[in-house]
């Protein structure tokens, strides 16, 4: 008796918990090696980029259902794909140092926002195909990761 009053709100919880299979994440922009060179009326800023990814909103699957866990690392994939997809080293003019710092970070803004749009874009593709983990078998017969077809209806959205 006494295991049954224990393990009832733990049930009880665990069947009122939030299913969401579509984590939701925000890039950030990582600049390294920022130099400014020139002198007189023309200066170029320039920094290496890269992008990291913060989960705003994570997973939250039943435990016993492989193919939303495949679906969701698929989301993860994917995040971290459109991520490492721009790396490299940008480059902005101006006619002043400080010019082209601020010219060099509105680059790297538009850049971060044009890459969430592509991660958020891909993602919908990816929940469109698999039509949200219950087909994820057919994502990679459209370059998305694949798995068991999921068994529970989950979106969180």
């Amino acid at each position: 008796m006494f295991a049954v009053l224990i393990a009832a709100p733990l049930l009880l919880a665990a069947a009122i918990a939030p299913c969401n299979a579509h984590p939701q994440y925000r890039i950030t922009a990582v600049a390294h090696d920022v130099r400014v060179t020139g002198g007189g009326s023309s200066y170029r800023a320039s920094a290496r980029i890269a992008y990291s990814l913060k989960v705003l909103v994570p997973a939250h699957v039943p435990a016993g259902d492989a193919g939303l866990r495949a679906h969701v690392a698929g989301h993860q994939e994917i995040a971290r794909k459109v991520a490492a997809s721009s790396v490299g080293t940008i480059q902005a003019n101006g006619s002043s140092s400080t010019q082209a710092r601020g010219r060099l970070a509105a680059t790297i803004e538009r850049l971060r926002s044009d890459l969430e749009r592509e991660l958020q874009r891909e993602q919908r593709a990816y929940d469109n195909v698999t039509e949200n983990g219950a087909a994820q078998s057919q994502g990679p017969a459209f370059g998305f990761p694949g798995g068991p077809d999921a068994r529970t209806a989950c979106s969180g959205r």
